[in-house]
């Protein structure tokens, strides 16, 4: 008789954990239900005309899986952060606050290497901005906006350059870097070299290497990539004007 109570009413303590535990499981599986609504309407919101196709609790609490197709990404259970691609997205302001990140550390990154060691194009008049620009001799949008460095050395912008030679070390385009550097005048060797013009092979102690493993450690593979001097990432060519215009000129 006693066991059979022991059994039906939970008397025990393992069978009060048990009902517990029970409970709680269907509250938190009702909340997560009330959240994945209220996380839908969001998204509604947000993203007009599209419906996701699934919102699910994600193994980390807190955070919610969205699916979209084969498109996954995740979104806090405040509805007020998303995070895609690797990148952290204020939901209301819009703004990547990964980005932010990723901009405070490249400037930490780049002042702690210097210039001394760069290919600095200085600006004719006096300098308003700067930028730092990963180019490869190579690459034909690197000399399309290499074609603009006269403009932008006059409007005040100085050019500084790190040698990214994508073909990797021990390649014609590394070669090229090399000789570039241990040229009597490296600026007008680059410009010469950028024009396709060919430069004599030289050899000497050279930061080509250095400038490769620093931009993979910004993490950055493509050229040009352009860096304004707060961080913030200009990926590819951009005309001088455009460039102006983000800058703020």
């Amino acid at each position: 008789m006693t066991n059979s109570k022991t059994c039906t009413g939970f008397t025990t303590p393992v069978a009060r954990r048990i009902l517990l535990l029970g409970t709680l499981l269907l509250a938190a599986a009702a909340s997560a239900e009330t959240n994945s609504e209220q996380l839908r309407e969001r998204l509604q919101q947000l993203i007009p005309g599209y419906t996701p196709d699934q919102i699910r609790p994600s193994p980390s609490p807190g955070l919610y899986e969205v699916l979209y197709g084969a498109d996954i990404f995740y979104i806090t259970g405040d509805g007020k952060h998303l995070i895609t691609d690797g990148n952290l997205i204020d939901v209301d302001s819009r703004v990547n606050l990964t980005e932010i990140s990723r901009a405070e550390i490249r400037v930490r990154l780049l002042d702690a290497y210097g210039t001394d060691k760069m290919l600095v194009f200085p600006a004719t008049v006096s300098r308003r901005h700067s930028l730092v620009v990963v180019t490869d001799i190579d690459c034909p949008y690197c000399q399309k906006f290499h074609e603009h460095i006269e403009e932008l050395n006059n409007a005040g912008i100085e050019v500084r350059y790190l040698l990214y030679p994508r073909a990797g070390e021990g390649s014609e385009s590394y070669r090229k870097s090399v000789s570039v550097w241990c040229s009597n005048d490296p600026l007008d060797a680059l410009t010469r070299a950028k024009r396709r013009e060919s430069i004599s092979p030289k050899t000497c102690a050279n930061p080509v290497l250095e400038h490769m493993n620093l931009v993979e450690r910004i993490n950055i593979r493509s050229t040009p990539s352009i860096f304004l001097s707060d961080g913030s990432l200009i990926r590819g060519y951009r005309p001088p004007a455009e460039i102006l215009a983000l800058l703020g000129d």
